[in-house]
């Protein structure tokens, strides 16, 4: 939303301010009120990707110092950001030493088996919605309590279930995304572009 009503102020003039006002809120709303982290990835990628789409690659590199700077004052002076941030190490620390079940350590380990899951059949998958039941077997009895048929990451999902040609299929179908986004008007192209991302 943040990075749309950003396009919007840039591309029709007569709605620039409220606009801007409301892409401001929404990027404040990212990384301040959500829980999450995946949004601060997100937006970071967004922002470079307007970047780039206005100014192309000088743009980035003269865009790179200031936006550093900004990022870093935000991280100093926010304790929330801080705080999402600084908890990253500790969880994986807490997953390793089996202190509790963490975000970071679940996803740590839904990687690790997913991993083991893909080498065991790379190229073709173990078969669409295959993921919960293959993870059920392959865990072992006492972590049956962190069962999942969501591994939390659509490209290691994709490798579980449909092999590398399945992911190389996926992966293809976000080129012809971007590629087919240039035959659109101006800001629609920024906005396509946008969502593939």
């Amino acid at each position: 939303a943040a990075y749309f009503l950003a396009v919007h102020a840039l591309k029709f003039p007569q709605w620039r301010w409220l606009c801007l006002l409301l892409a401001l809120f929404a990027g404040y709303h990212v990384l301040f009120m959500l829980h999450g982290r995946t949004g601060y990835v997100i937006i970071v990628c967004l922002t470079f990707l307007l970047i780039y789409q206005l100014f192309r690659w000088r743009g980035i590199f003269m865009a790179l110092l200031p936006l550093l700077t900004f990022g870093g004052i935000i991280f100093v002076t926010s304790d929330v950001i801080q705080q999402r941030i600084g908890h990253i190490p500790k969880e994986f620390q807490q997953h390793q030493l089996g202190d509790g079940v963490t975000s970071v350590g679940l996803r740590t380990e839904y990687l690790q088996h997913g991993l083991t899951l893909v080498r065991q059949s790379p190229w073709i998958g173990h078969g669409t919605g295959s993921v919960g039941h293959d993870y059920w077997q392959f865990i072992q009895p006492e972590q049956r309590d962190k069962h999942t048929v969501n591994l939390h990451n659509e490209y290691l999902m994709m490798m579980v279930q449909l092999g590398i040609i399945g992911l190389a299929v996926f992966i293809y179908l976000f080129y012809v995304l971007w590629r087919d986004s240039e035959r659109l008007n101006d800001a629609y192209i920024f906005m396509a572009q946008g969502i593939v991302l």
